[in-house]
């Protein structure tokens, strides 16, 4: 019988959780727990060296293999200043051989919900736990951490002990990040590390031996922290027949690094059959020696690989600038434009008959989602294009006959007219030039610290993050101006600036 298979995308499962500021340490002598952590635990004082990092990647080669998993003997094990440490091809390979495959007991997951009288006391008190976390994969992960003699200790003792996402930067550093909905989502995951961390140690500080979930030793915001960051960064998403997902961290697999143009690809094996090859990279084009093993993690924005796997990709094709829908902003973008008049009604208080247009695009009322993008193919994200249409309108007439998706769309040109469509995209402008503002630093001041600073410090993956939302801004004022341009060809109108 043919094995069905499905592609499986790397995803990013965390989004709550984390603690800024948590490096990797040692416990202080107040807060040391029971027992200490074992060798080469959360609190390891510095990152292996890059030799010892690729032996840890060579062991796990061997581990899997011993473990009736498939590894390509053309299979190597890199390190660079920029990714880290990854596979590439040691030798020649054709396009859609399988160059890695697991076994169904490899995978690190955590196990199928089952009834509390089933359990042991430590699993029913992990499987408590793990209903109140976003991600429970994470404590599963600590869990195996703290045992002796866990079936997963090969692979998690190369796990990284330090992560380059901002939950572990310094308070200045991630005000230097200048974007607000970064900043805001890590003081998000700060709070929830540290409620979260009190409510572990609170349900298990009467809880001894093997009944302790964690043996005995104590799950504080740092820890917590690194687990969670080693699952939102490594965890892949698989599924089964029934389209159910479930996060796994796949072992020697997730040393592919990320590429939107991957040379290799995963595959799930979704039949009930035990096989070898229960997941499987099979490369995507034939691989020369030296070829990187990479795989697509998904379509994310900068702000999605920032947050959960430290790194960002220059001129990201999914990346966005993220704004709140605000009336006042949206005055502020007027006002810059020239285009607010002494008798200019507030776009913070719409006409009564611009109301339930805008609750259609769910920009108000009680459950409104504010949230609205820059950049893109079409540079403005269609809500917010359509609510200052509406805005902008004069009459109820203006909006006779248009429907939601006309109003959204960016290749309907004028659909109110080209007086409203040109204060519409020079509003949108002047919006991006606000937004750009906001940085207390220019695109050449990014480029001066690019080119001194070290590519694997923070300080240069900060500098690129905001390059490139700045970079981004500009294109899309670009891309505005263009088409208010073409507007003015049709109209006969003087172009804009």
């Amino acid at each position: 019988m043919a094995m069905a298979m499905a592609s499986v995308e790397k995803s990013a499962l965390l989004k709550l959780g984390f603690f800024p500021g948590l490096a990797a340490r040692s416990p202080s002598p107040a807060t040391t727990s029971k027992r200490r952590w074992r060798s080469g635990s959360f609190f390891r004082q510095q990152q292996m060296h890059v030799q010892a990092k690729v032996g840890a990647g060579l062991d796990l080669r061997q581990w899997v293999q011993q473990q009736g998993g498939f590894v390509w003997d053309g299979v190597g094990v890199v390190q660079s200043s920029r990714e880290g440490v990854g596979l590439v091809a040691a030798k020649p390979l054709a396009a859609g051989t399988t160059i890695i495959a697991l076994p169904h007991h490899l995978p690190l997951s955590f196990p199928p919900l089952q009834q509390p009288h089933s359990l042991s006391t430590s699993d029913a008190l992990l499987l408590g736990l793990a209903q109140k976390v976003p991600v429970r994969l994470g404590l599963k992960l600590l869990a195996e951490r703290a045992k002796e003699g866990s079936f997963w200790w090969p692979y998690i003792r190369m796990l990284p002990q330090t992560f380059s996402i901002p939950i572990f930067f310094s308070g200045q550093q991630i005000n230097e990040l200048h974007y607000p909905p970064v900043v805001q989502q890590v003081k998000k995951r700060c709070r929830f590390l540290l409620q979260f961390s009190t409510e572990v140690n609170k349900a298990t500080e009467n809880v001894l031996g093997e009944n302790h979930p964690f043996q005995e030793q104590q799950v504080d915001a740092s820890s917590l922290g690194w687990a969670m960051a080693a699952v939102s960064s490594r965890a892949f998403r698989t599924y089964n027949l029934m389209g159910t997902d479930n996060a796994m961290m796949l072992p020697l697999i997730d040393l592919c690094n990320h590429s939107f143009q991957p040379t290799a690809r995963i595959l799930q094996d979704l039949t009930l059959a035990k096989t070898e090859k229960f997941i499987e990279v099979v490369t995507e084009e034939k691989l020369e020696v030296g070829t990187p093993i990479s795989l697509n993690y998904g379509a994310l924005s900068n702000d999605v690989l920032l947050m959960d796997y430290g790194f960002i990709v220059a001129q990201n094709l999914h990346d966005r600038v993220e704004l709140k829908f605000d009336g006042l902003l949206l005055d502020a973008a007027r006002f810059a434009a020239g285009l607010y008049q002494s008798n200019s009604v507030s776009f913070s208080s719409p006409a009564p008959w611009q109301l339930p247009i805008l609750a259609k695009l769910n920009l108000v009322g009680s459950n409104a989602s504010l949230q609205v993008m820059l950049g893109g193919p079409d540079h403005v994200d269609g809500r917010l294009l359509a609510a200052l249409r509406v805005l902008y309108a004069e009459d109820p007439a203006d909006l006779q006959n248009i429907d939601l998706i006309t109003l959204q769309t960016w290749k309907v040109a004028t659909p109110l007219g080209l007086d409203i469509e040109r204060k519409v995209l020079k509003t949108l402008s002047a919006l991006s030039a606000v937004v750009l503002n906001y940085f207390p630093t220019t695109i050449q001041d990014d480029k001066d610290v690019l080119v001194k600073e070290d590519s694997s410090s923070t300080k240069h993956l900060i500098t690129l993050f905001c390059h490139e939302k700045k970079r981004l801004l500009v294109n899309v004022m670009a891309g505005l101006k263009s088409r208010v341009s073409s507007l003015g060809k049709i109209d006969n109108v003087p172009q804009m600036g």
